[in-house]
């Protein structure tokens, strides 16, 4: 669910554009994407909050912990924020899952 700012990164961040093409789930959370879309794929997406799904996921997570989730972030200063976030929600993550 990459926000606006941070898909300019595809242009020359490999790494997070390679990320991105193979996550198998992509989530339309922003009003200018969803709109995009339609007008080059003349499809319908709904558009869906980033953080309600992170919410539900979070949840969730009790009966996920013999997964490993990788989370992708924008930046290292995004990487601390998460991190912290997590923590502070009991959810246990290693830094270099990010």
């Amino acid at each position: 669910m990459p926000a606006s700012p941070a898909l300019i990164k595809l242009n020359y961040d490999t790494e997070y554009r390679l990320a991105l093409q193979k996550a198998d789930l992509a989530l339309a959370d922003s009003g200018l994407l969803v709109l995009l879309w339609r007008l080059t794929s003349g499809r319908r997406l709904r558009k869906i909050s980033g953080i309600t799904y992170l919410k539900c996921l979070l949840a969730d997570c009790e009966t996920r912990k013999s997964e490993k989730l990788f989370w992708i972030v924008s930046s290292d200063a995004a990487k601390r924020k998460a991190i912290t976030w997590l923590h502070s929600r009991g959810v246990p993550i290693n830094p270099h899952d990010c």
